[in-house]
C-alpha cells in the first residue's frame, strides 16, 4: 500500500512565491552598518531626497525595506564607478611620450655670448 502524493495546493504556491519575494526590514543600527553611515548622514540624505525614507510601523519604530536600502547601494556603485576613457588615437611619430612633449615645451637655455678681451 502506497502513500497518497499530497499536491501542494495553489494558496501555498502563492504564499512560497510572494515570500520570495519579500523584503525583511532592517531598523536603523543594521541600516548603520550596511551603509557605513551615520545617524545624522542618513537623516540628513534623506531629507535632500537622496536616500530611501523609512518605513513607520508605529510612532517610535521606523524601519527600512532590506531591497531597497539594497538598490540604493546599488545605485551609489554605479554612480562611482569611472566613465569610460576615450581611446587614444594615433600617435605621434616624432615620439609623443610624455618626457618628448615637456622637452620640445621648454625653451633651451642657451648662454648669452660673452665678448673675449685680450690685452697685449
Amino acid at each position: 500500500m502506497s502513500l497518497p502524493v499530497r499536491r501542494k495546493s495553489a494558496v501555498y504556491t502563492a504564499l512560497a512565491v510572494r515570500h520570495s519575494r519579500m523584503s525583511t526590514f532592517l531598523r536603523f543600527p543594521a541600516v548603520s552598518a550596511r551603509v557605513a553611515l551615520k545617524k545624522s548622514a542618513v537623516y540628513k540624505r534623506i531629507a535632500e531626497g537622496t536616500f530611501p525614507a523609512p518605513v513607520l510601523l508605529s510612532a517610535r519604530c521606523a524601519v527600512w525595506p532590506e531591497d531597497e536600502i539594497d538598490a540604493w547601494m546599488q545605485a551609489q556603485i554605479e554612480a562611482a564607478q569611472p566613465a569610460p576613457r576615450p581611446v587614444p588615437g594615433p600617435t605621434d611619430p616624432a615620439g609623443s611620450s610624455r618626457a618628448s612633449r615637456a622637452a620640445k615645451a621648454r625653451p633651451q637655455y642657451r648662454p648669452a655670448p660673452v665678448a673675449i678681451l685680450v690685452s697685449a
